[in-house]
């Protein structure tokens, strides 16, 4: 008798599905055309096919918003998972340091990028010039800044600039050059800067370079095994301005 029953409702959901799909898909076809029952003739058979629509029109709706809820769920999995390895790898990018506030994001024009403390991550630096007013009346004040934790250096100097040279002794961190000058001066101090111990220091020993005759920016090059090469002036041994001397010298930290 039960089984009979089943059955009998199994039929009738079927029919019923079947019918509010056929409905749903004359509707989607022709939305502006009114949904007729022709063959419900009495009252009767019209409430009854209204209520037999009602019954399928749930179980229709009903199928449609699990499905619908299913691939919302998915969808939030798939985000939370897409968070999830973003997270990860954010923390894998910096180490699981600090996050930078969105002041120390601001790269500024002129920055360069590098290792330079030896995380393994890299920092950008940059110059803080001094202000055109400053530089008129020679009061230079400039400070080699970064957008990590590193410390900041100040140095007097009108005109400076900044040039990664890469990791001259193989320890891990990058060095970079330093060149600093007056307002209006064709004669450069050139400088080599690595960060040790915290705080920045002079790798070799400065030396001076005029600019009036050639176009060189780079006057320190990374030879190996400690050492470096360099481009100079010495008015003592020539004044050839326009073909820089050269020498080899070694990187003390």
């Amino acid at each position: 008798m039960m089984r009979n029953v089943f059955e009998f409702m199994l039929r009738l959901k079927r029919k019923t599905v079947a019918i509010i799909r056929t409905a749903v898909s004359i509707i989607r076809t022709s939305v502006a055309k009114p949904l007729y029952f022709v063959s419900a003739k009495s009252a009767f058979m019209r409430l009854f096919a209204l209520a037999l629509l009602g019954i399928s029109s749930c179980t229709y709706l009903g199928d449609y918003e699990l499905s619908r809820l299913d691939s919302l769920e998915i969808q939030l999995k798939a985000k939370r998972q897409s968070q999830q390895d973003s997270m990860s790898r954010l923390l894998e990018i910096t180490g699981g340091r600090e996050l930078p506030t969105d002041e120390q994001l601001v790269i500024p024009e002129g920055a360069i990028q590098g290792d330079f403390d030896g995380d393994s991550y890299s920092e950008y630096l940059y110059l803080e010039q001094p202000s055109p007013d400053k530089i008129e009346a020679e009061i230079c004040t400039t400070v080699l800044k970064s957008n990590a934790a590193l410390t900041d250096m100040v140095f007097n100097s009108c005109r400076s600039s900044i040039l990664n040279i890469g990791d001259v002794d193989d320890d891990g961190t990058d060095e970079i050059q330093l060149v600093t000058s007056g307002t209006n001066s064709t004669w450069l101090s050139v400088g080599l800067l690595a960060y040790v111990n915290g705080k920045w220091k002079h790798c070799i020993d400065p030396f001076m370079i005029n600019n009036a005759a050639h176009s060189m920016k780079q006057y320190i090059e990374k030879i190996g095994q400690g050492k470096v090469k360099i481009y100079y002036h010495d008015v003592s041994e020539n004044t050839d301005f326009e073909h820089p001397l050269s020498k080899t010298v070694r990187v003390v930290k």
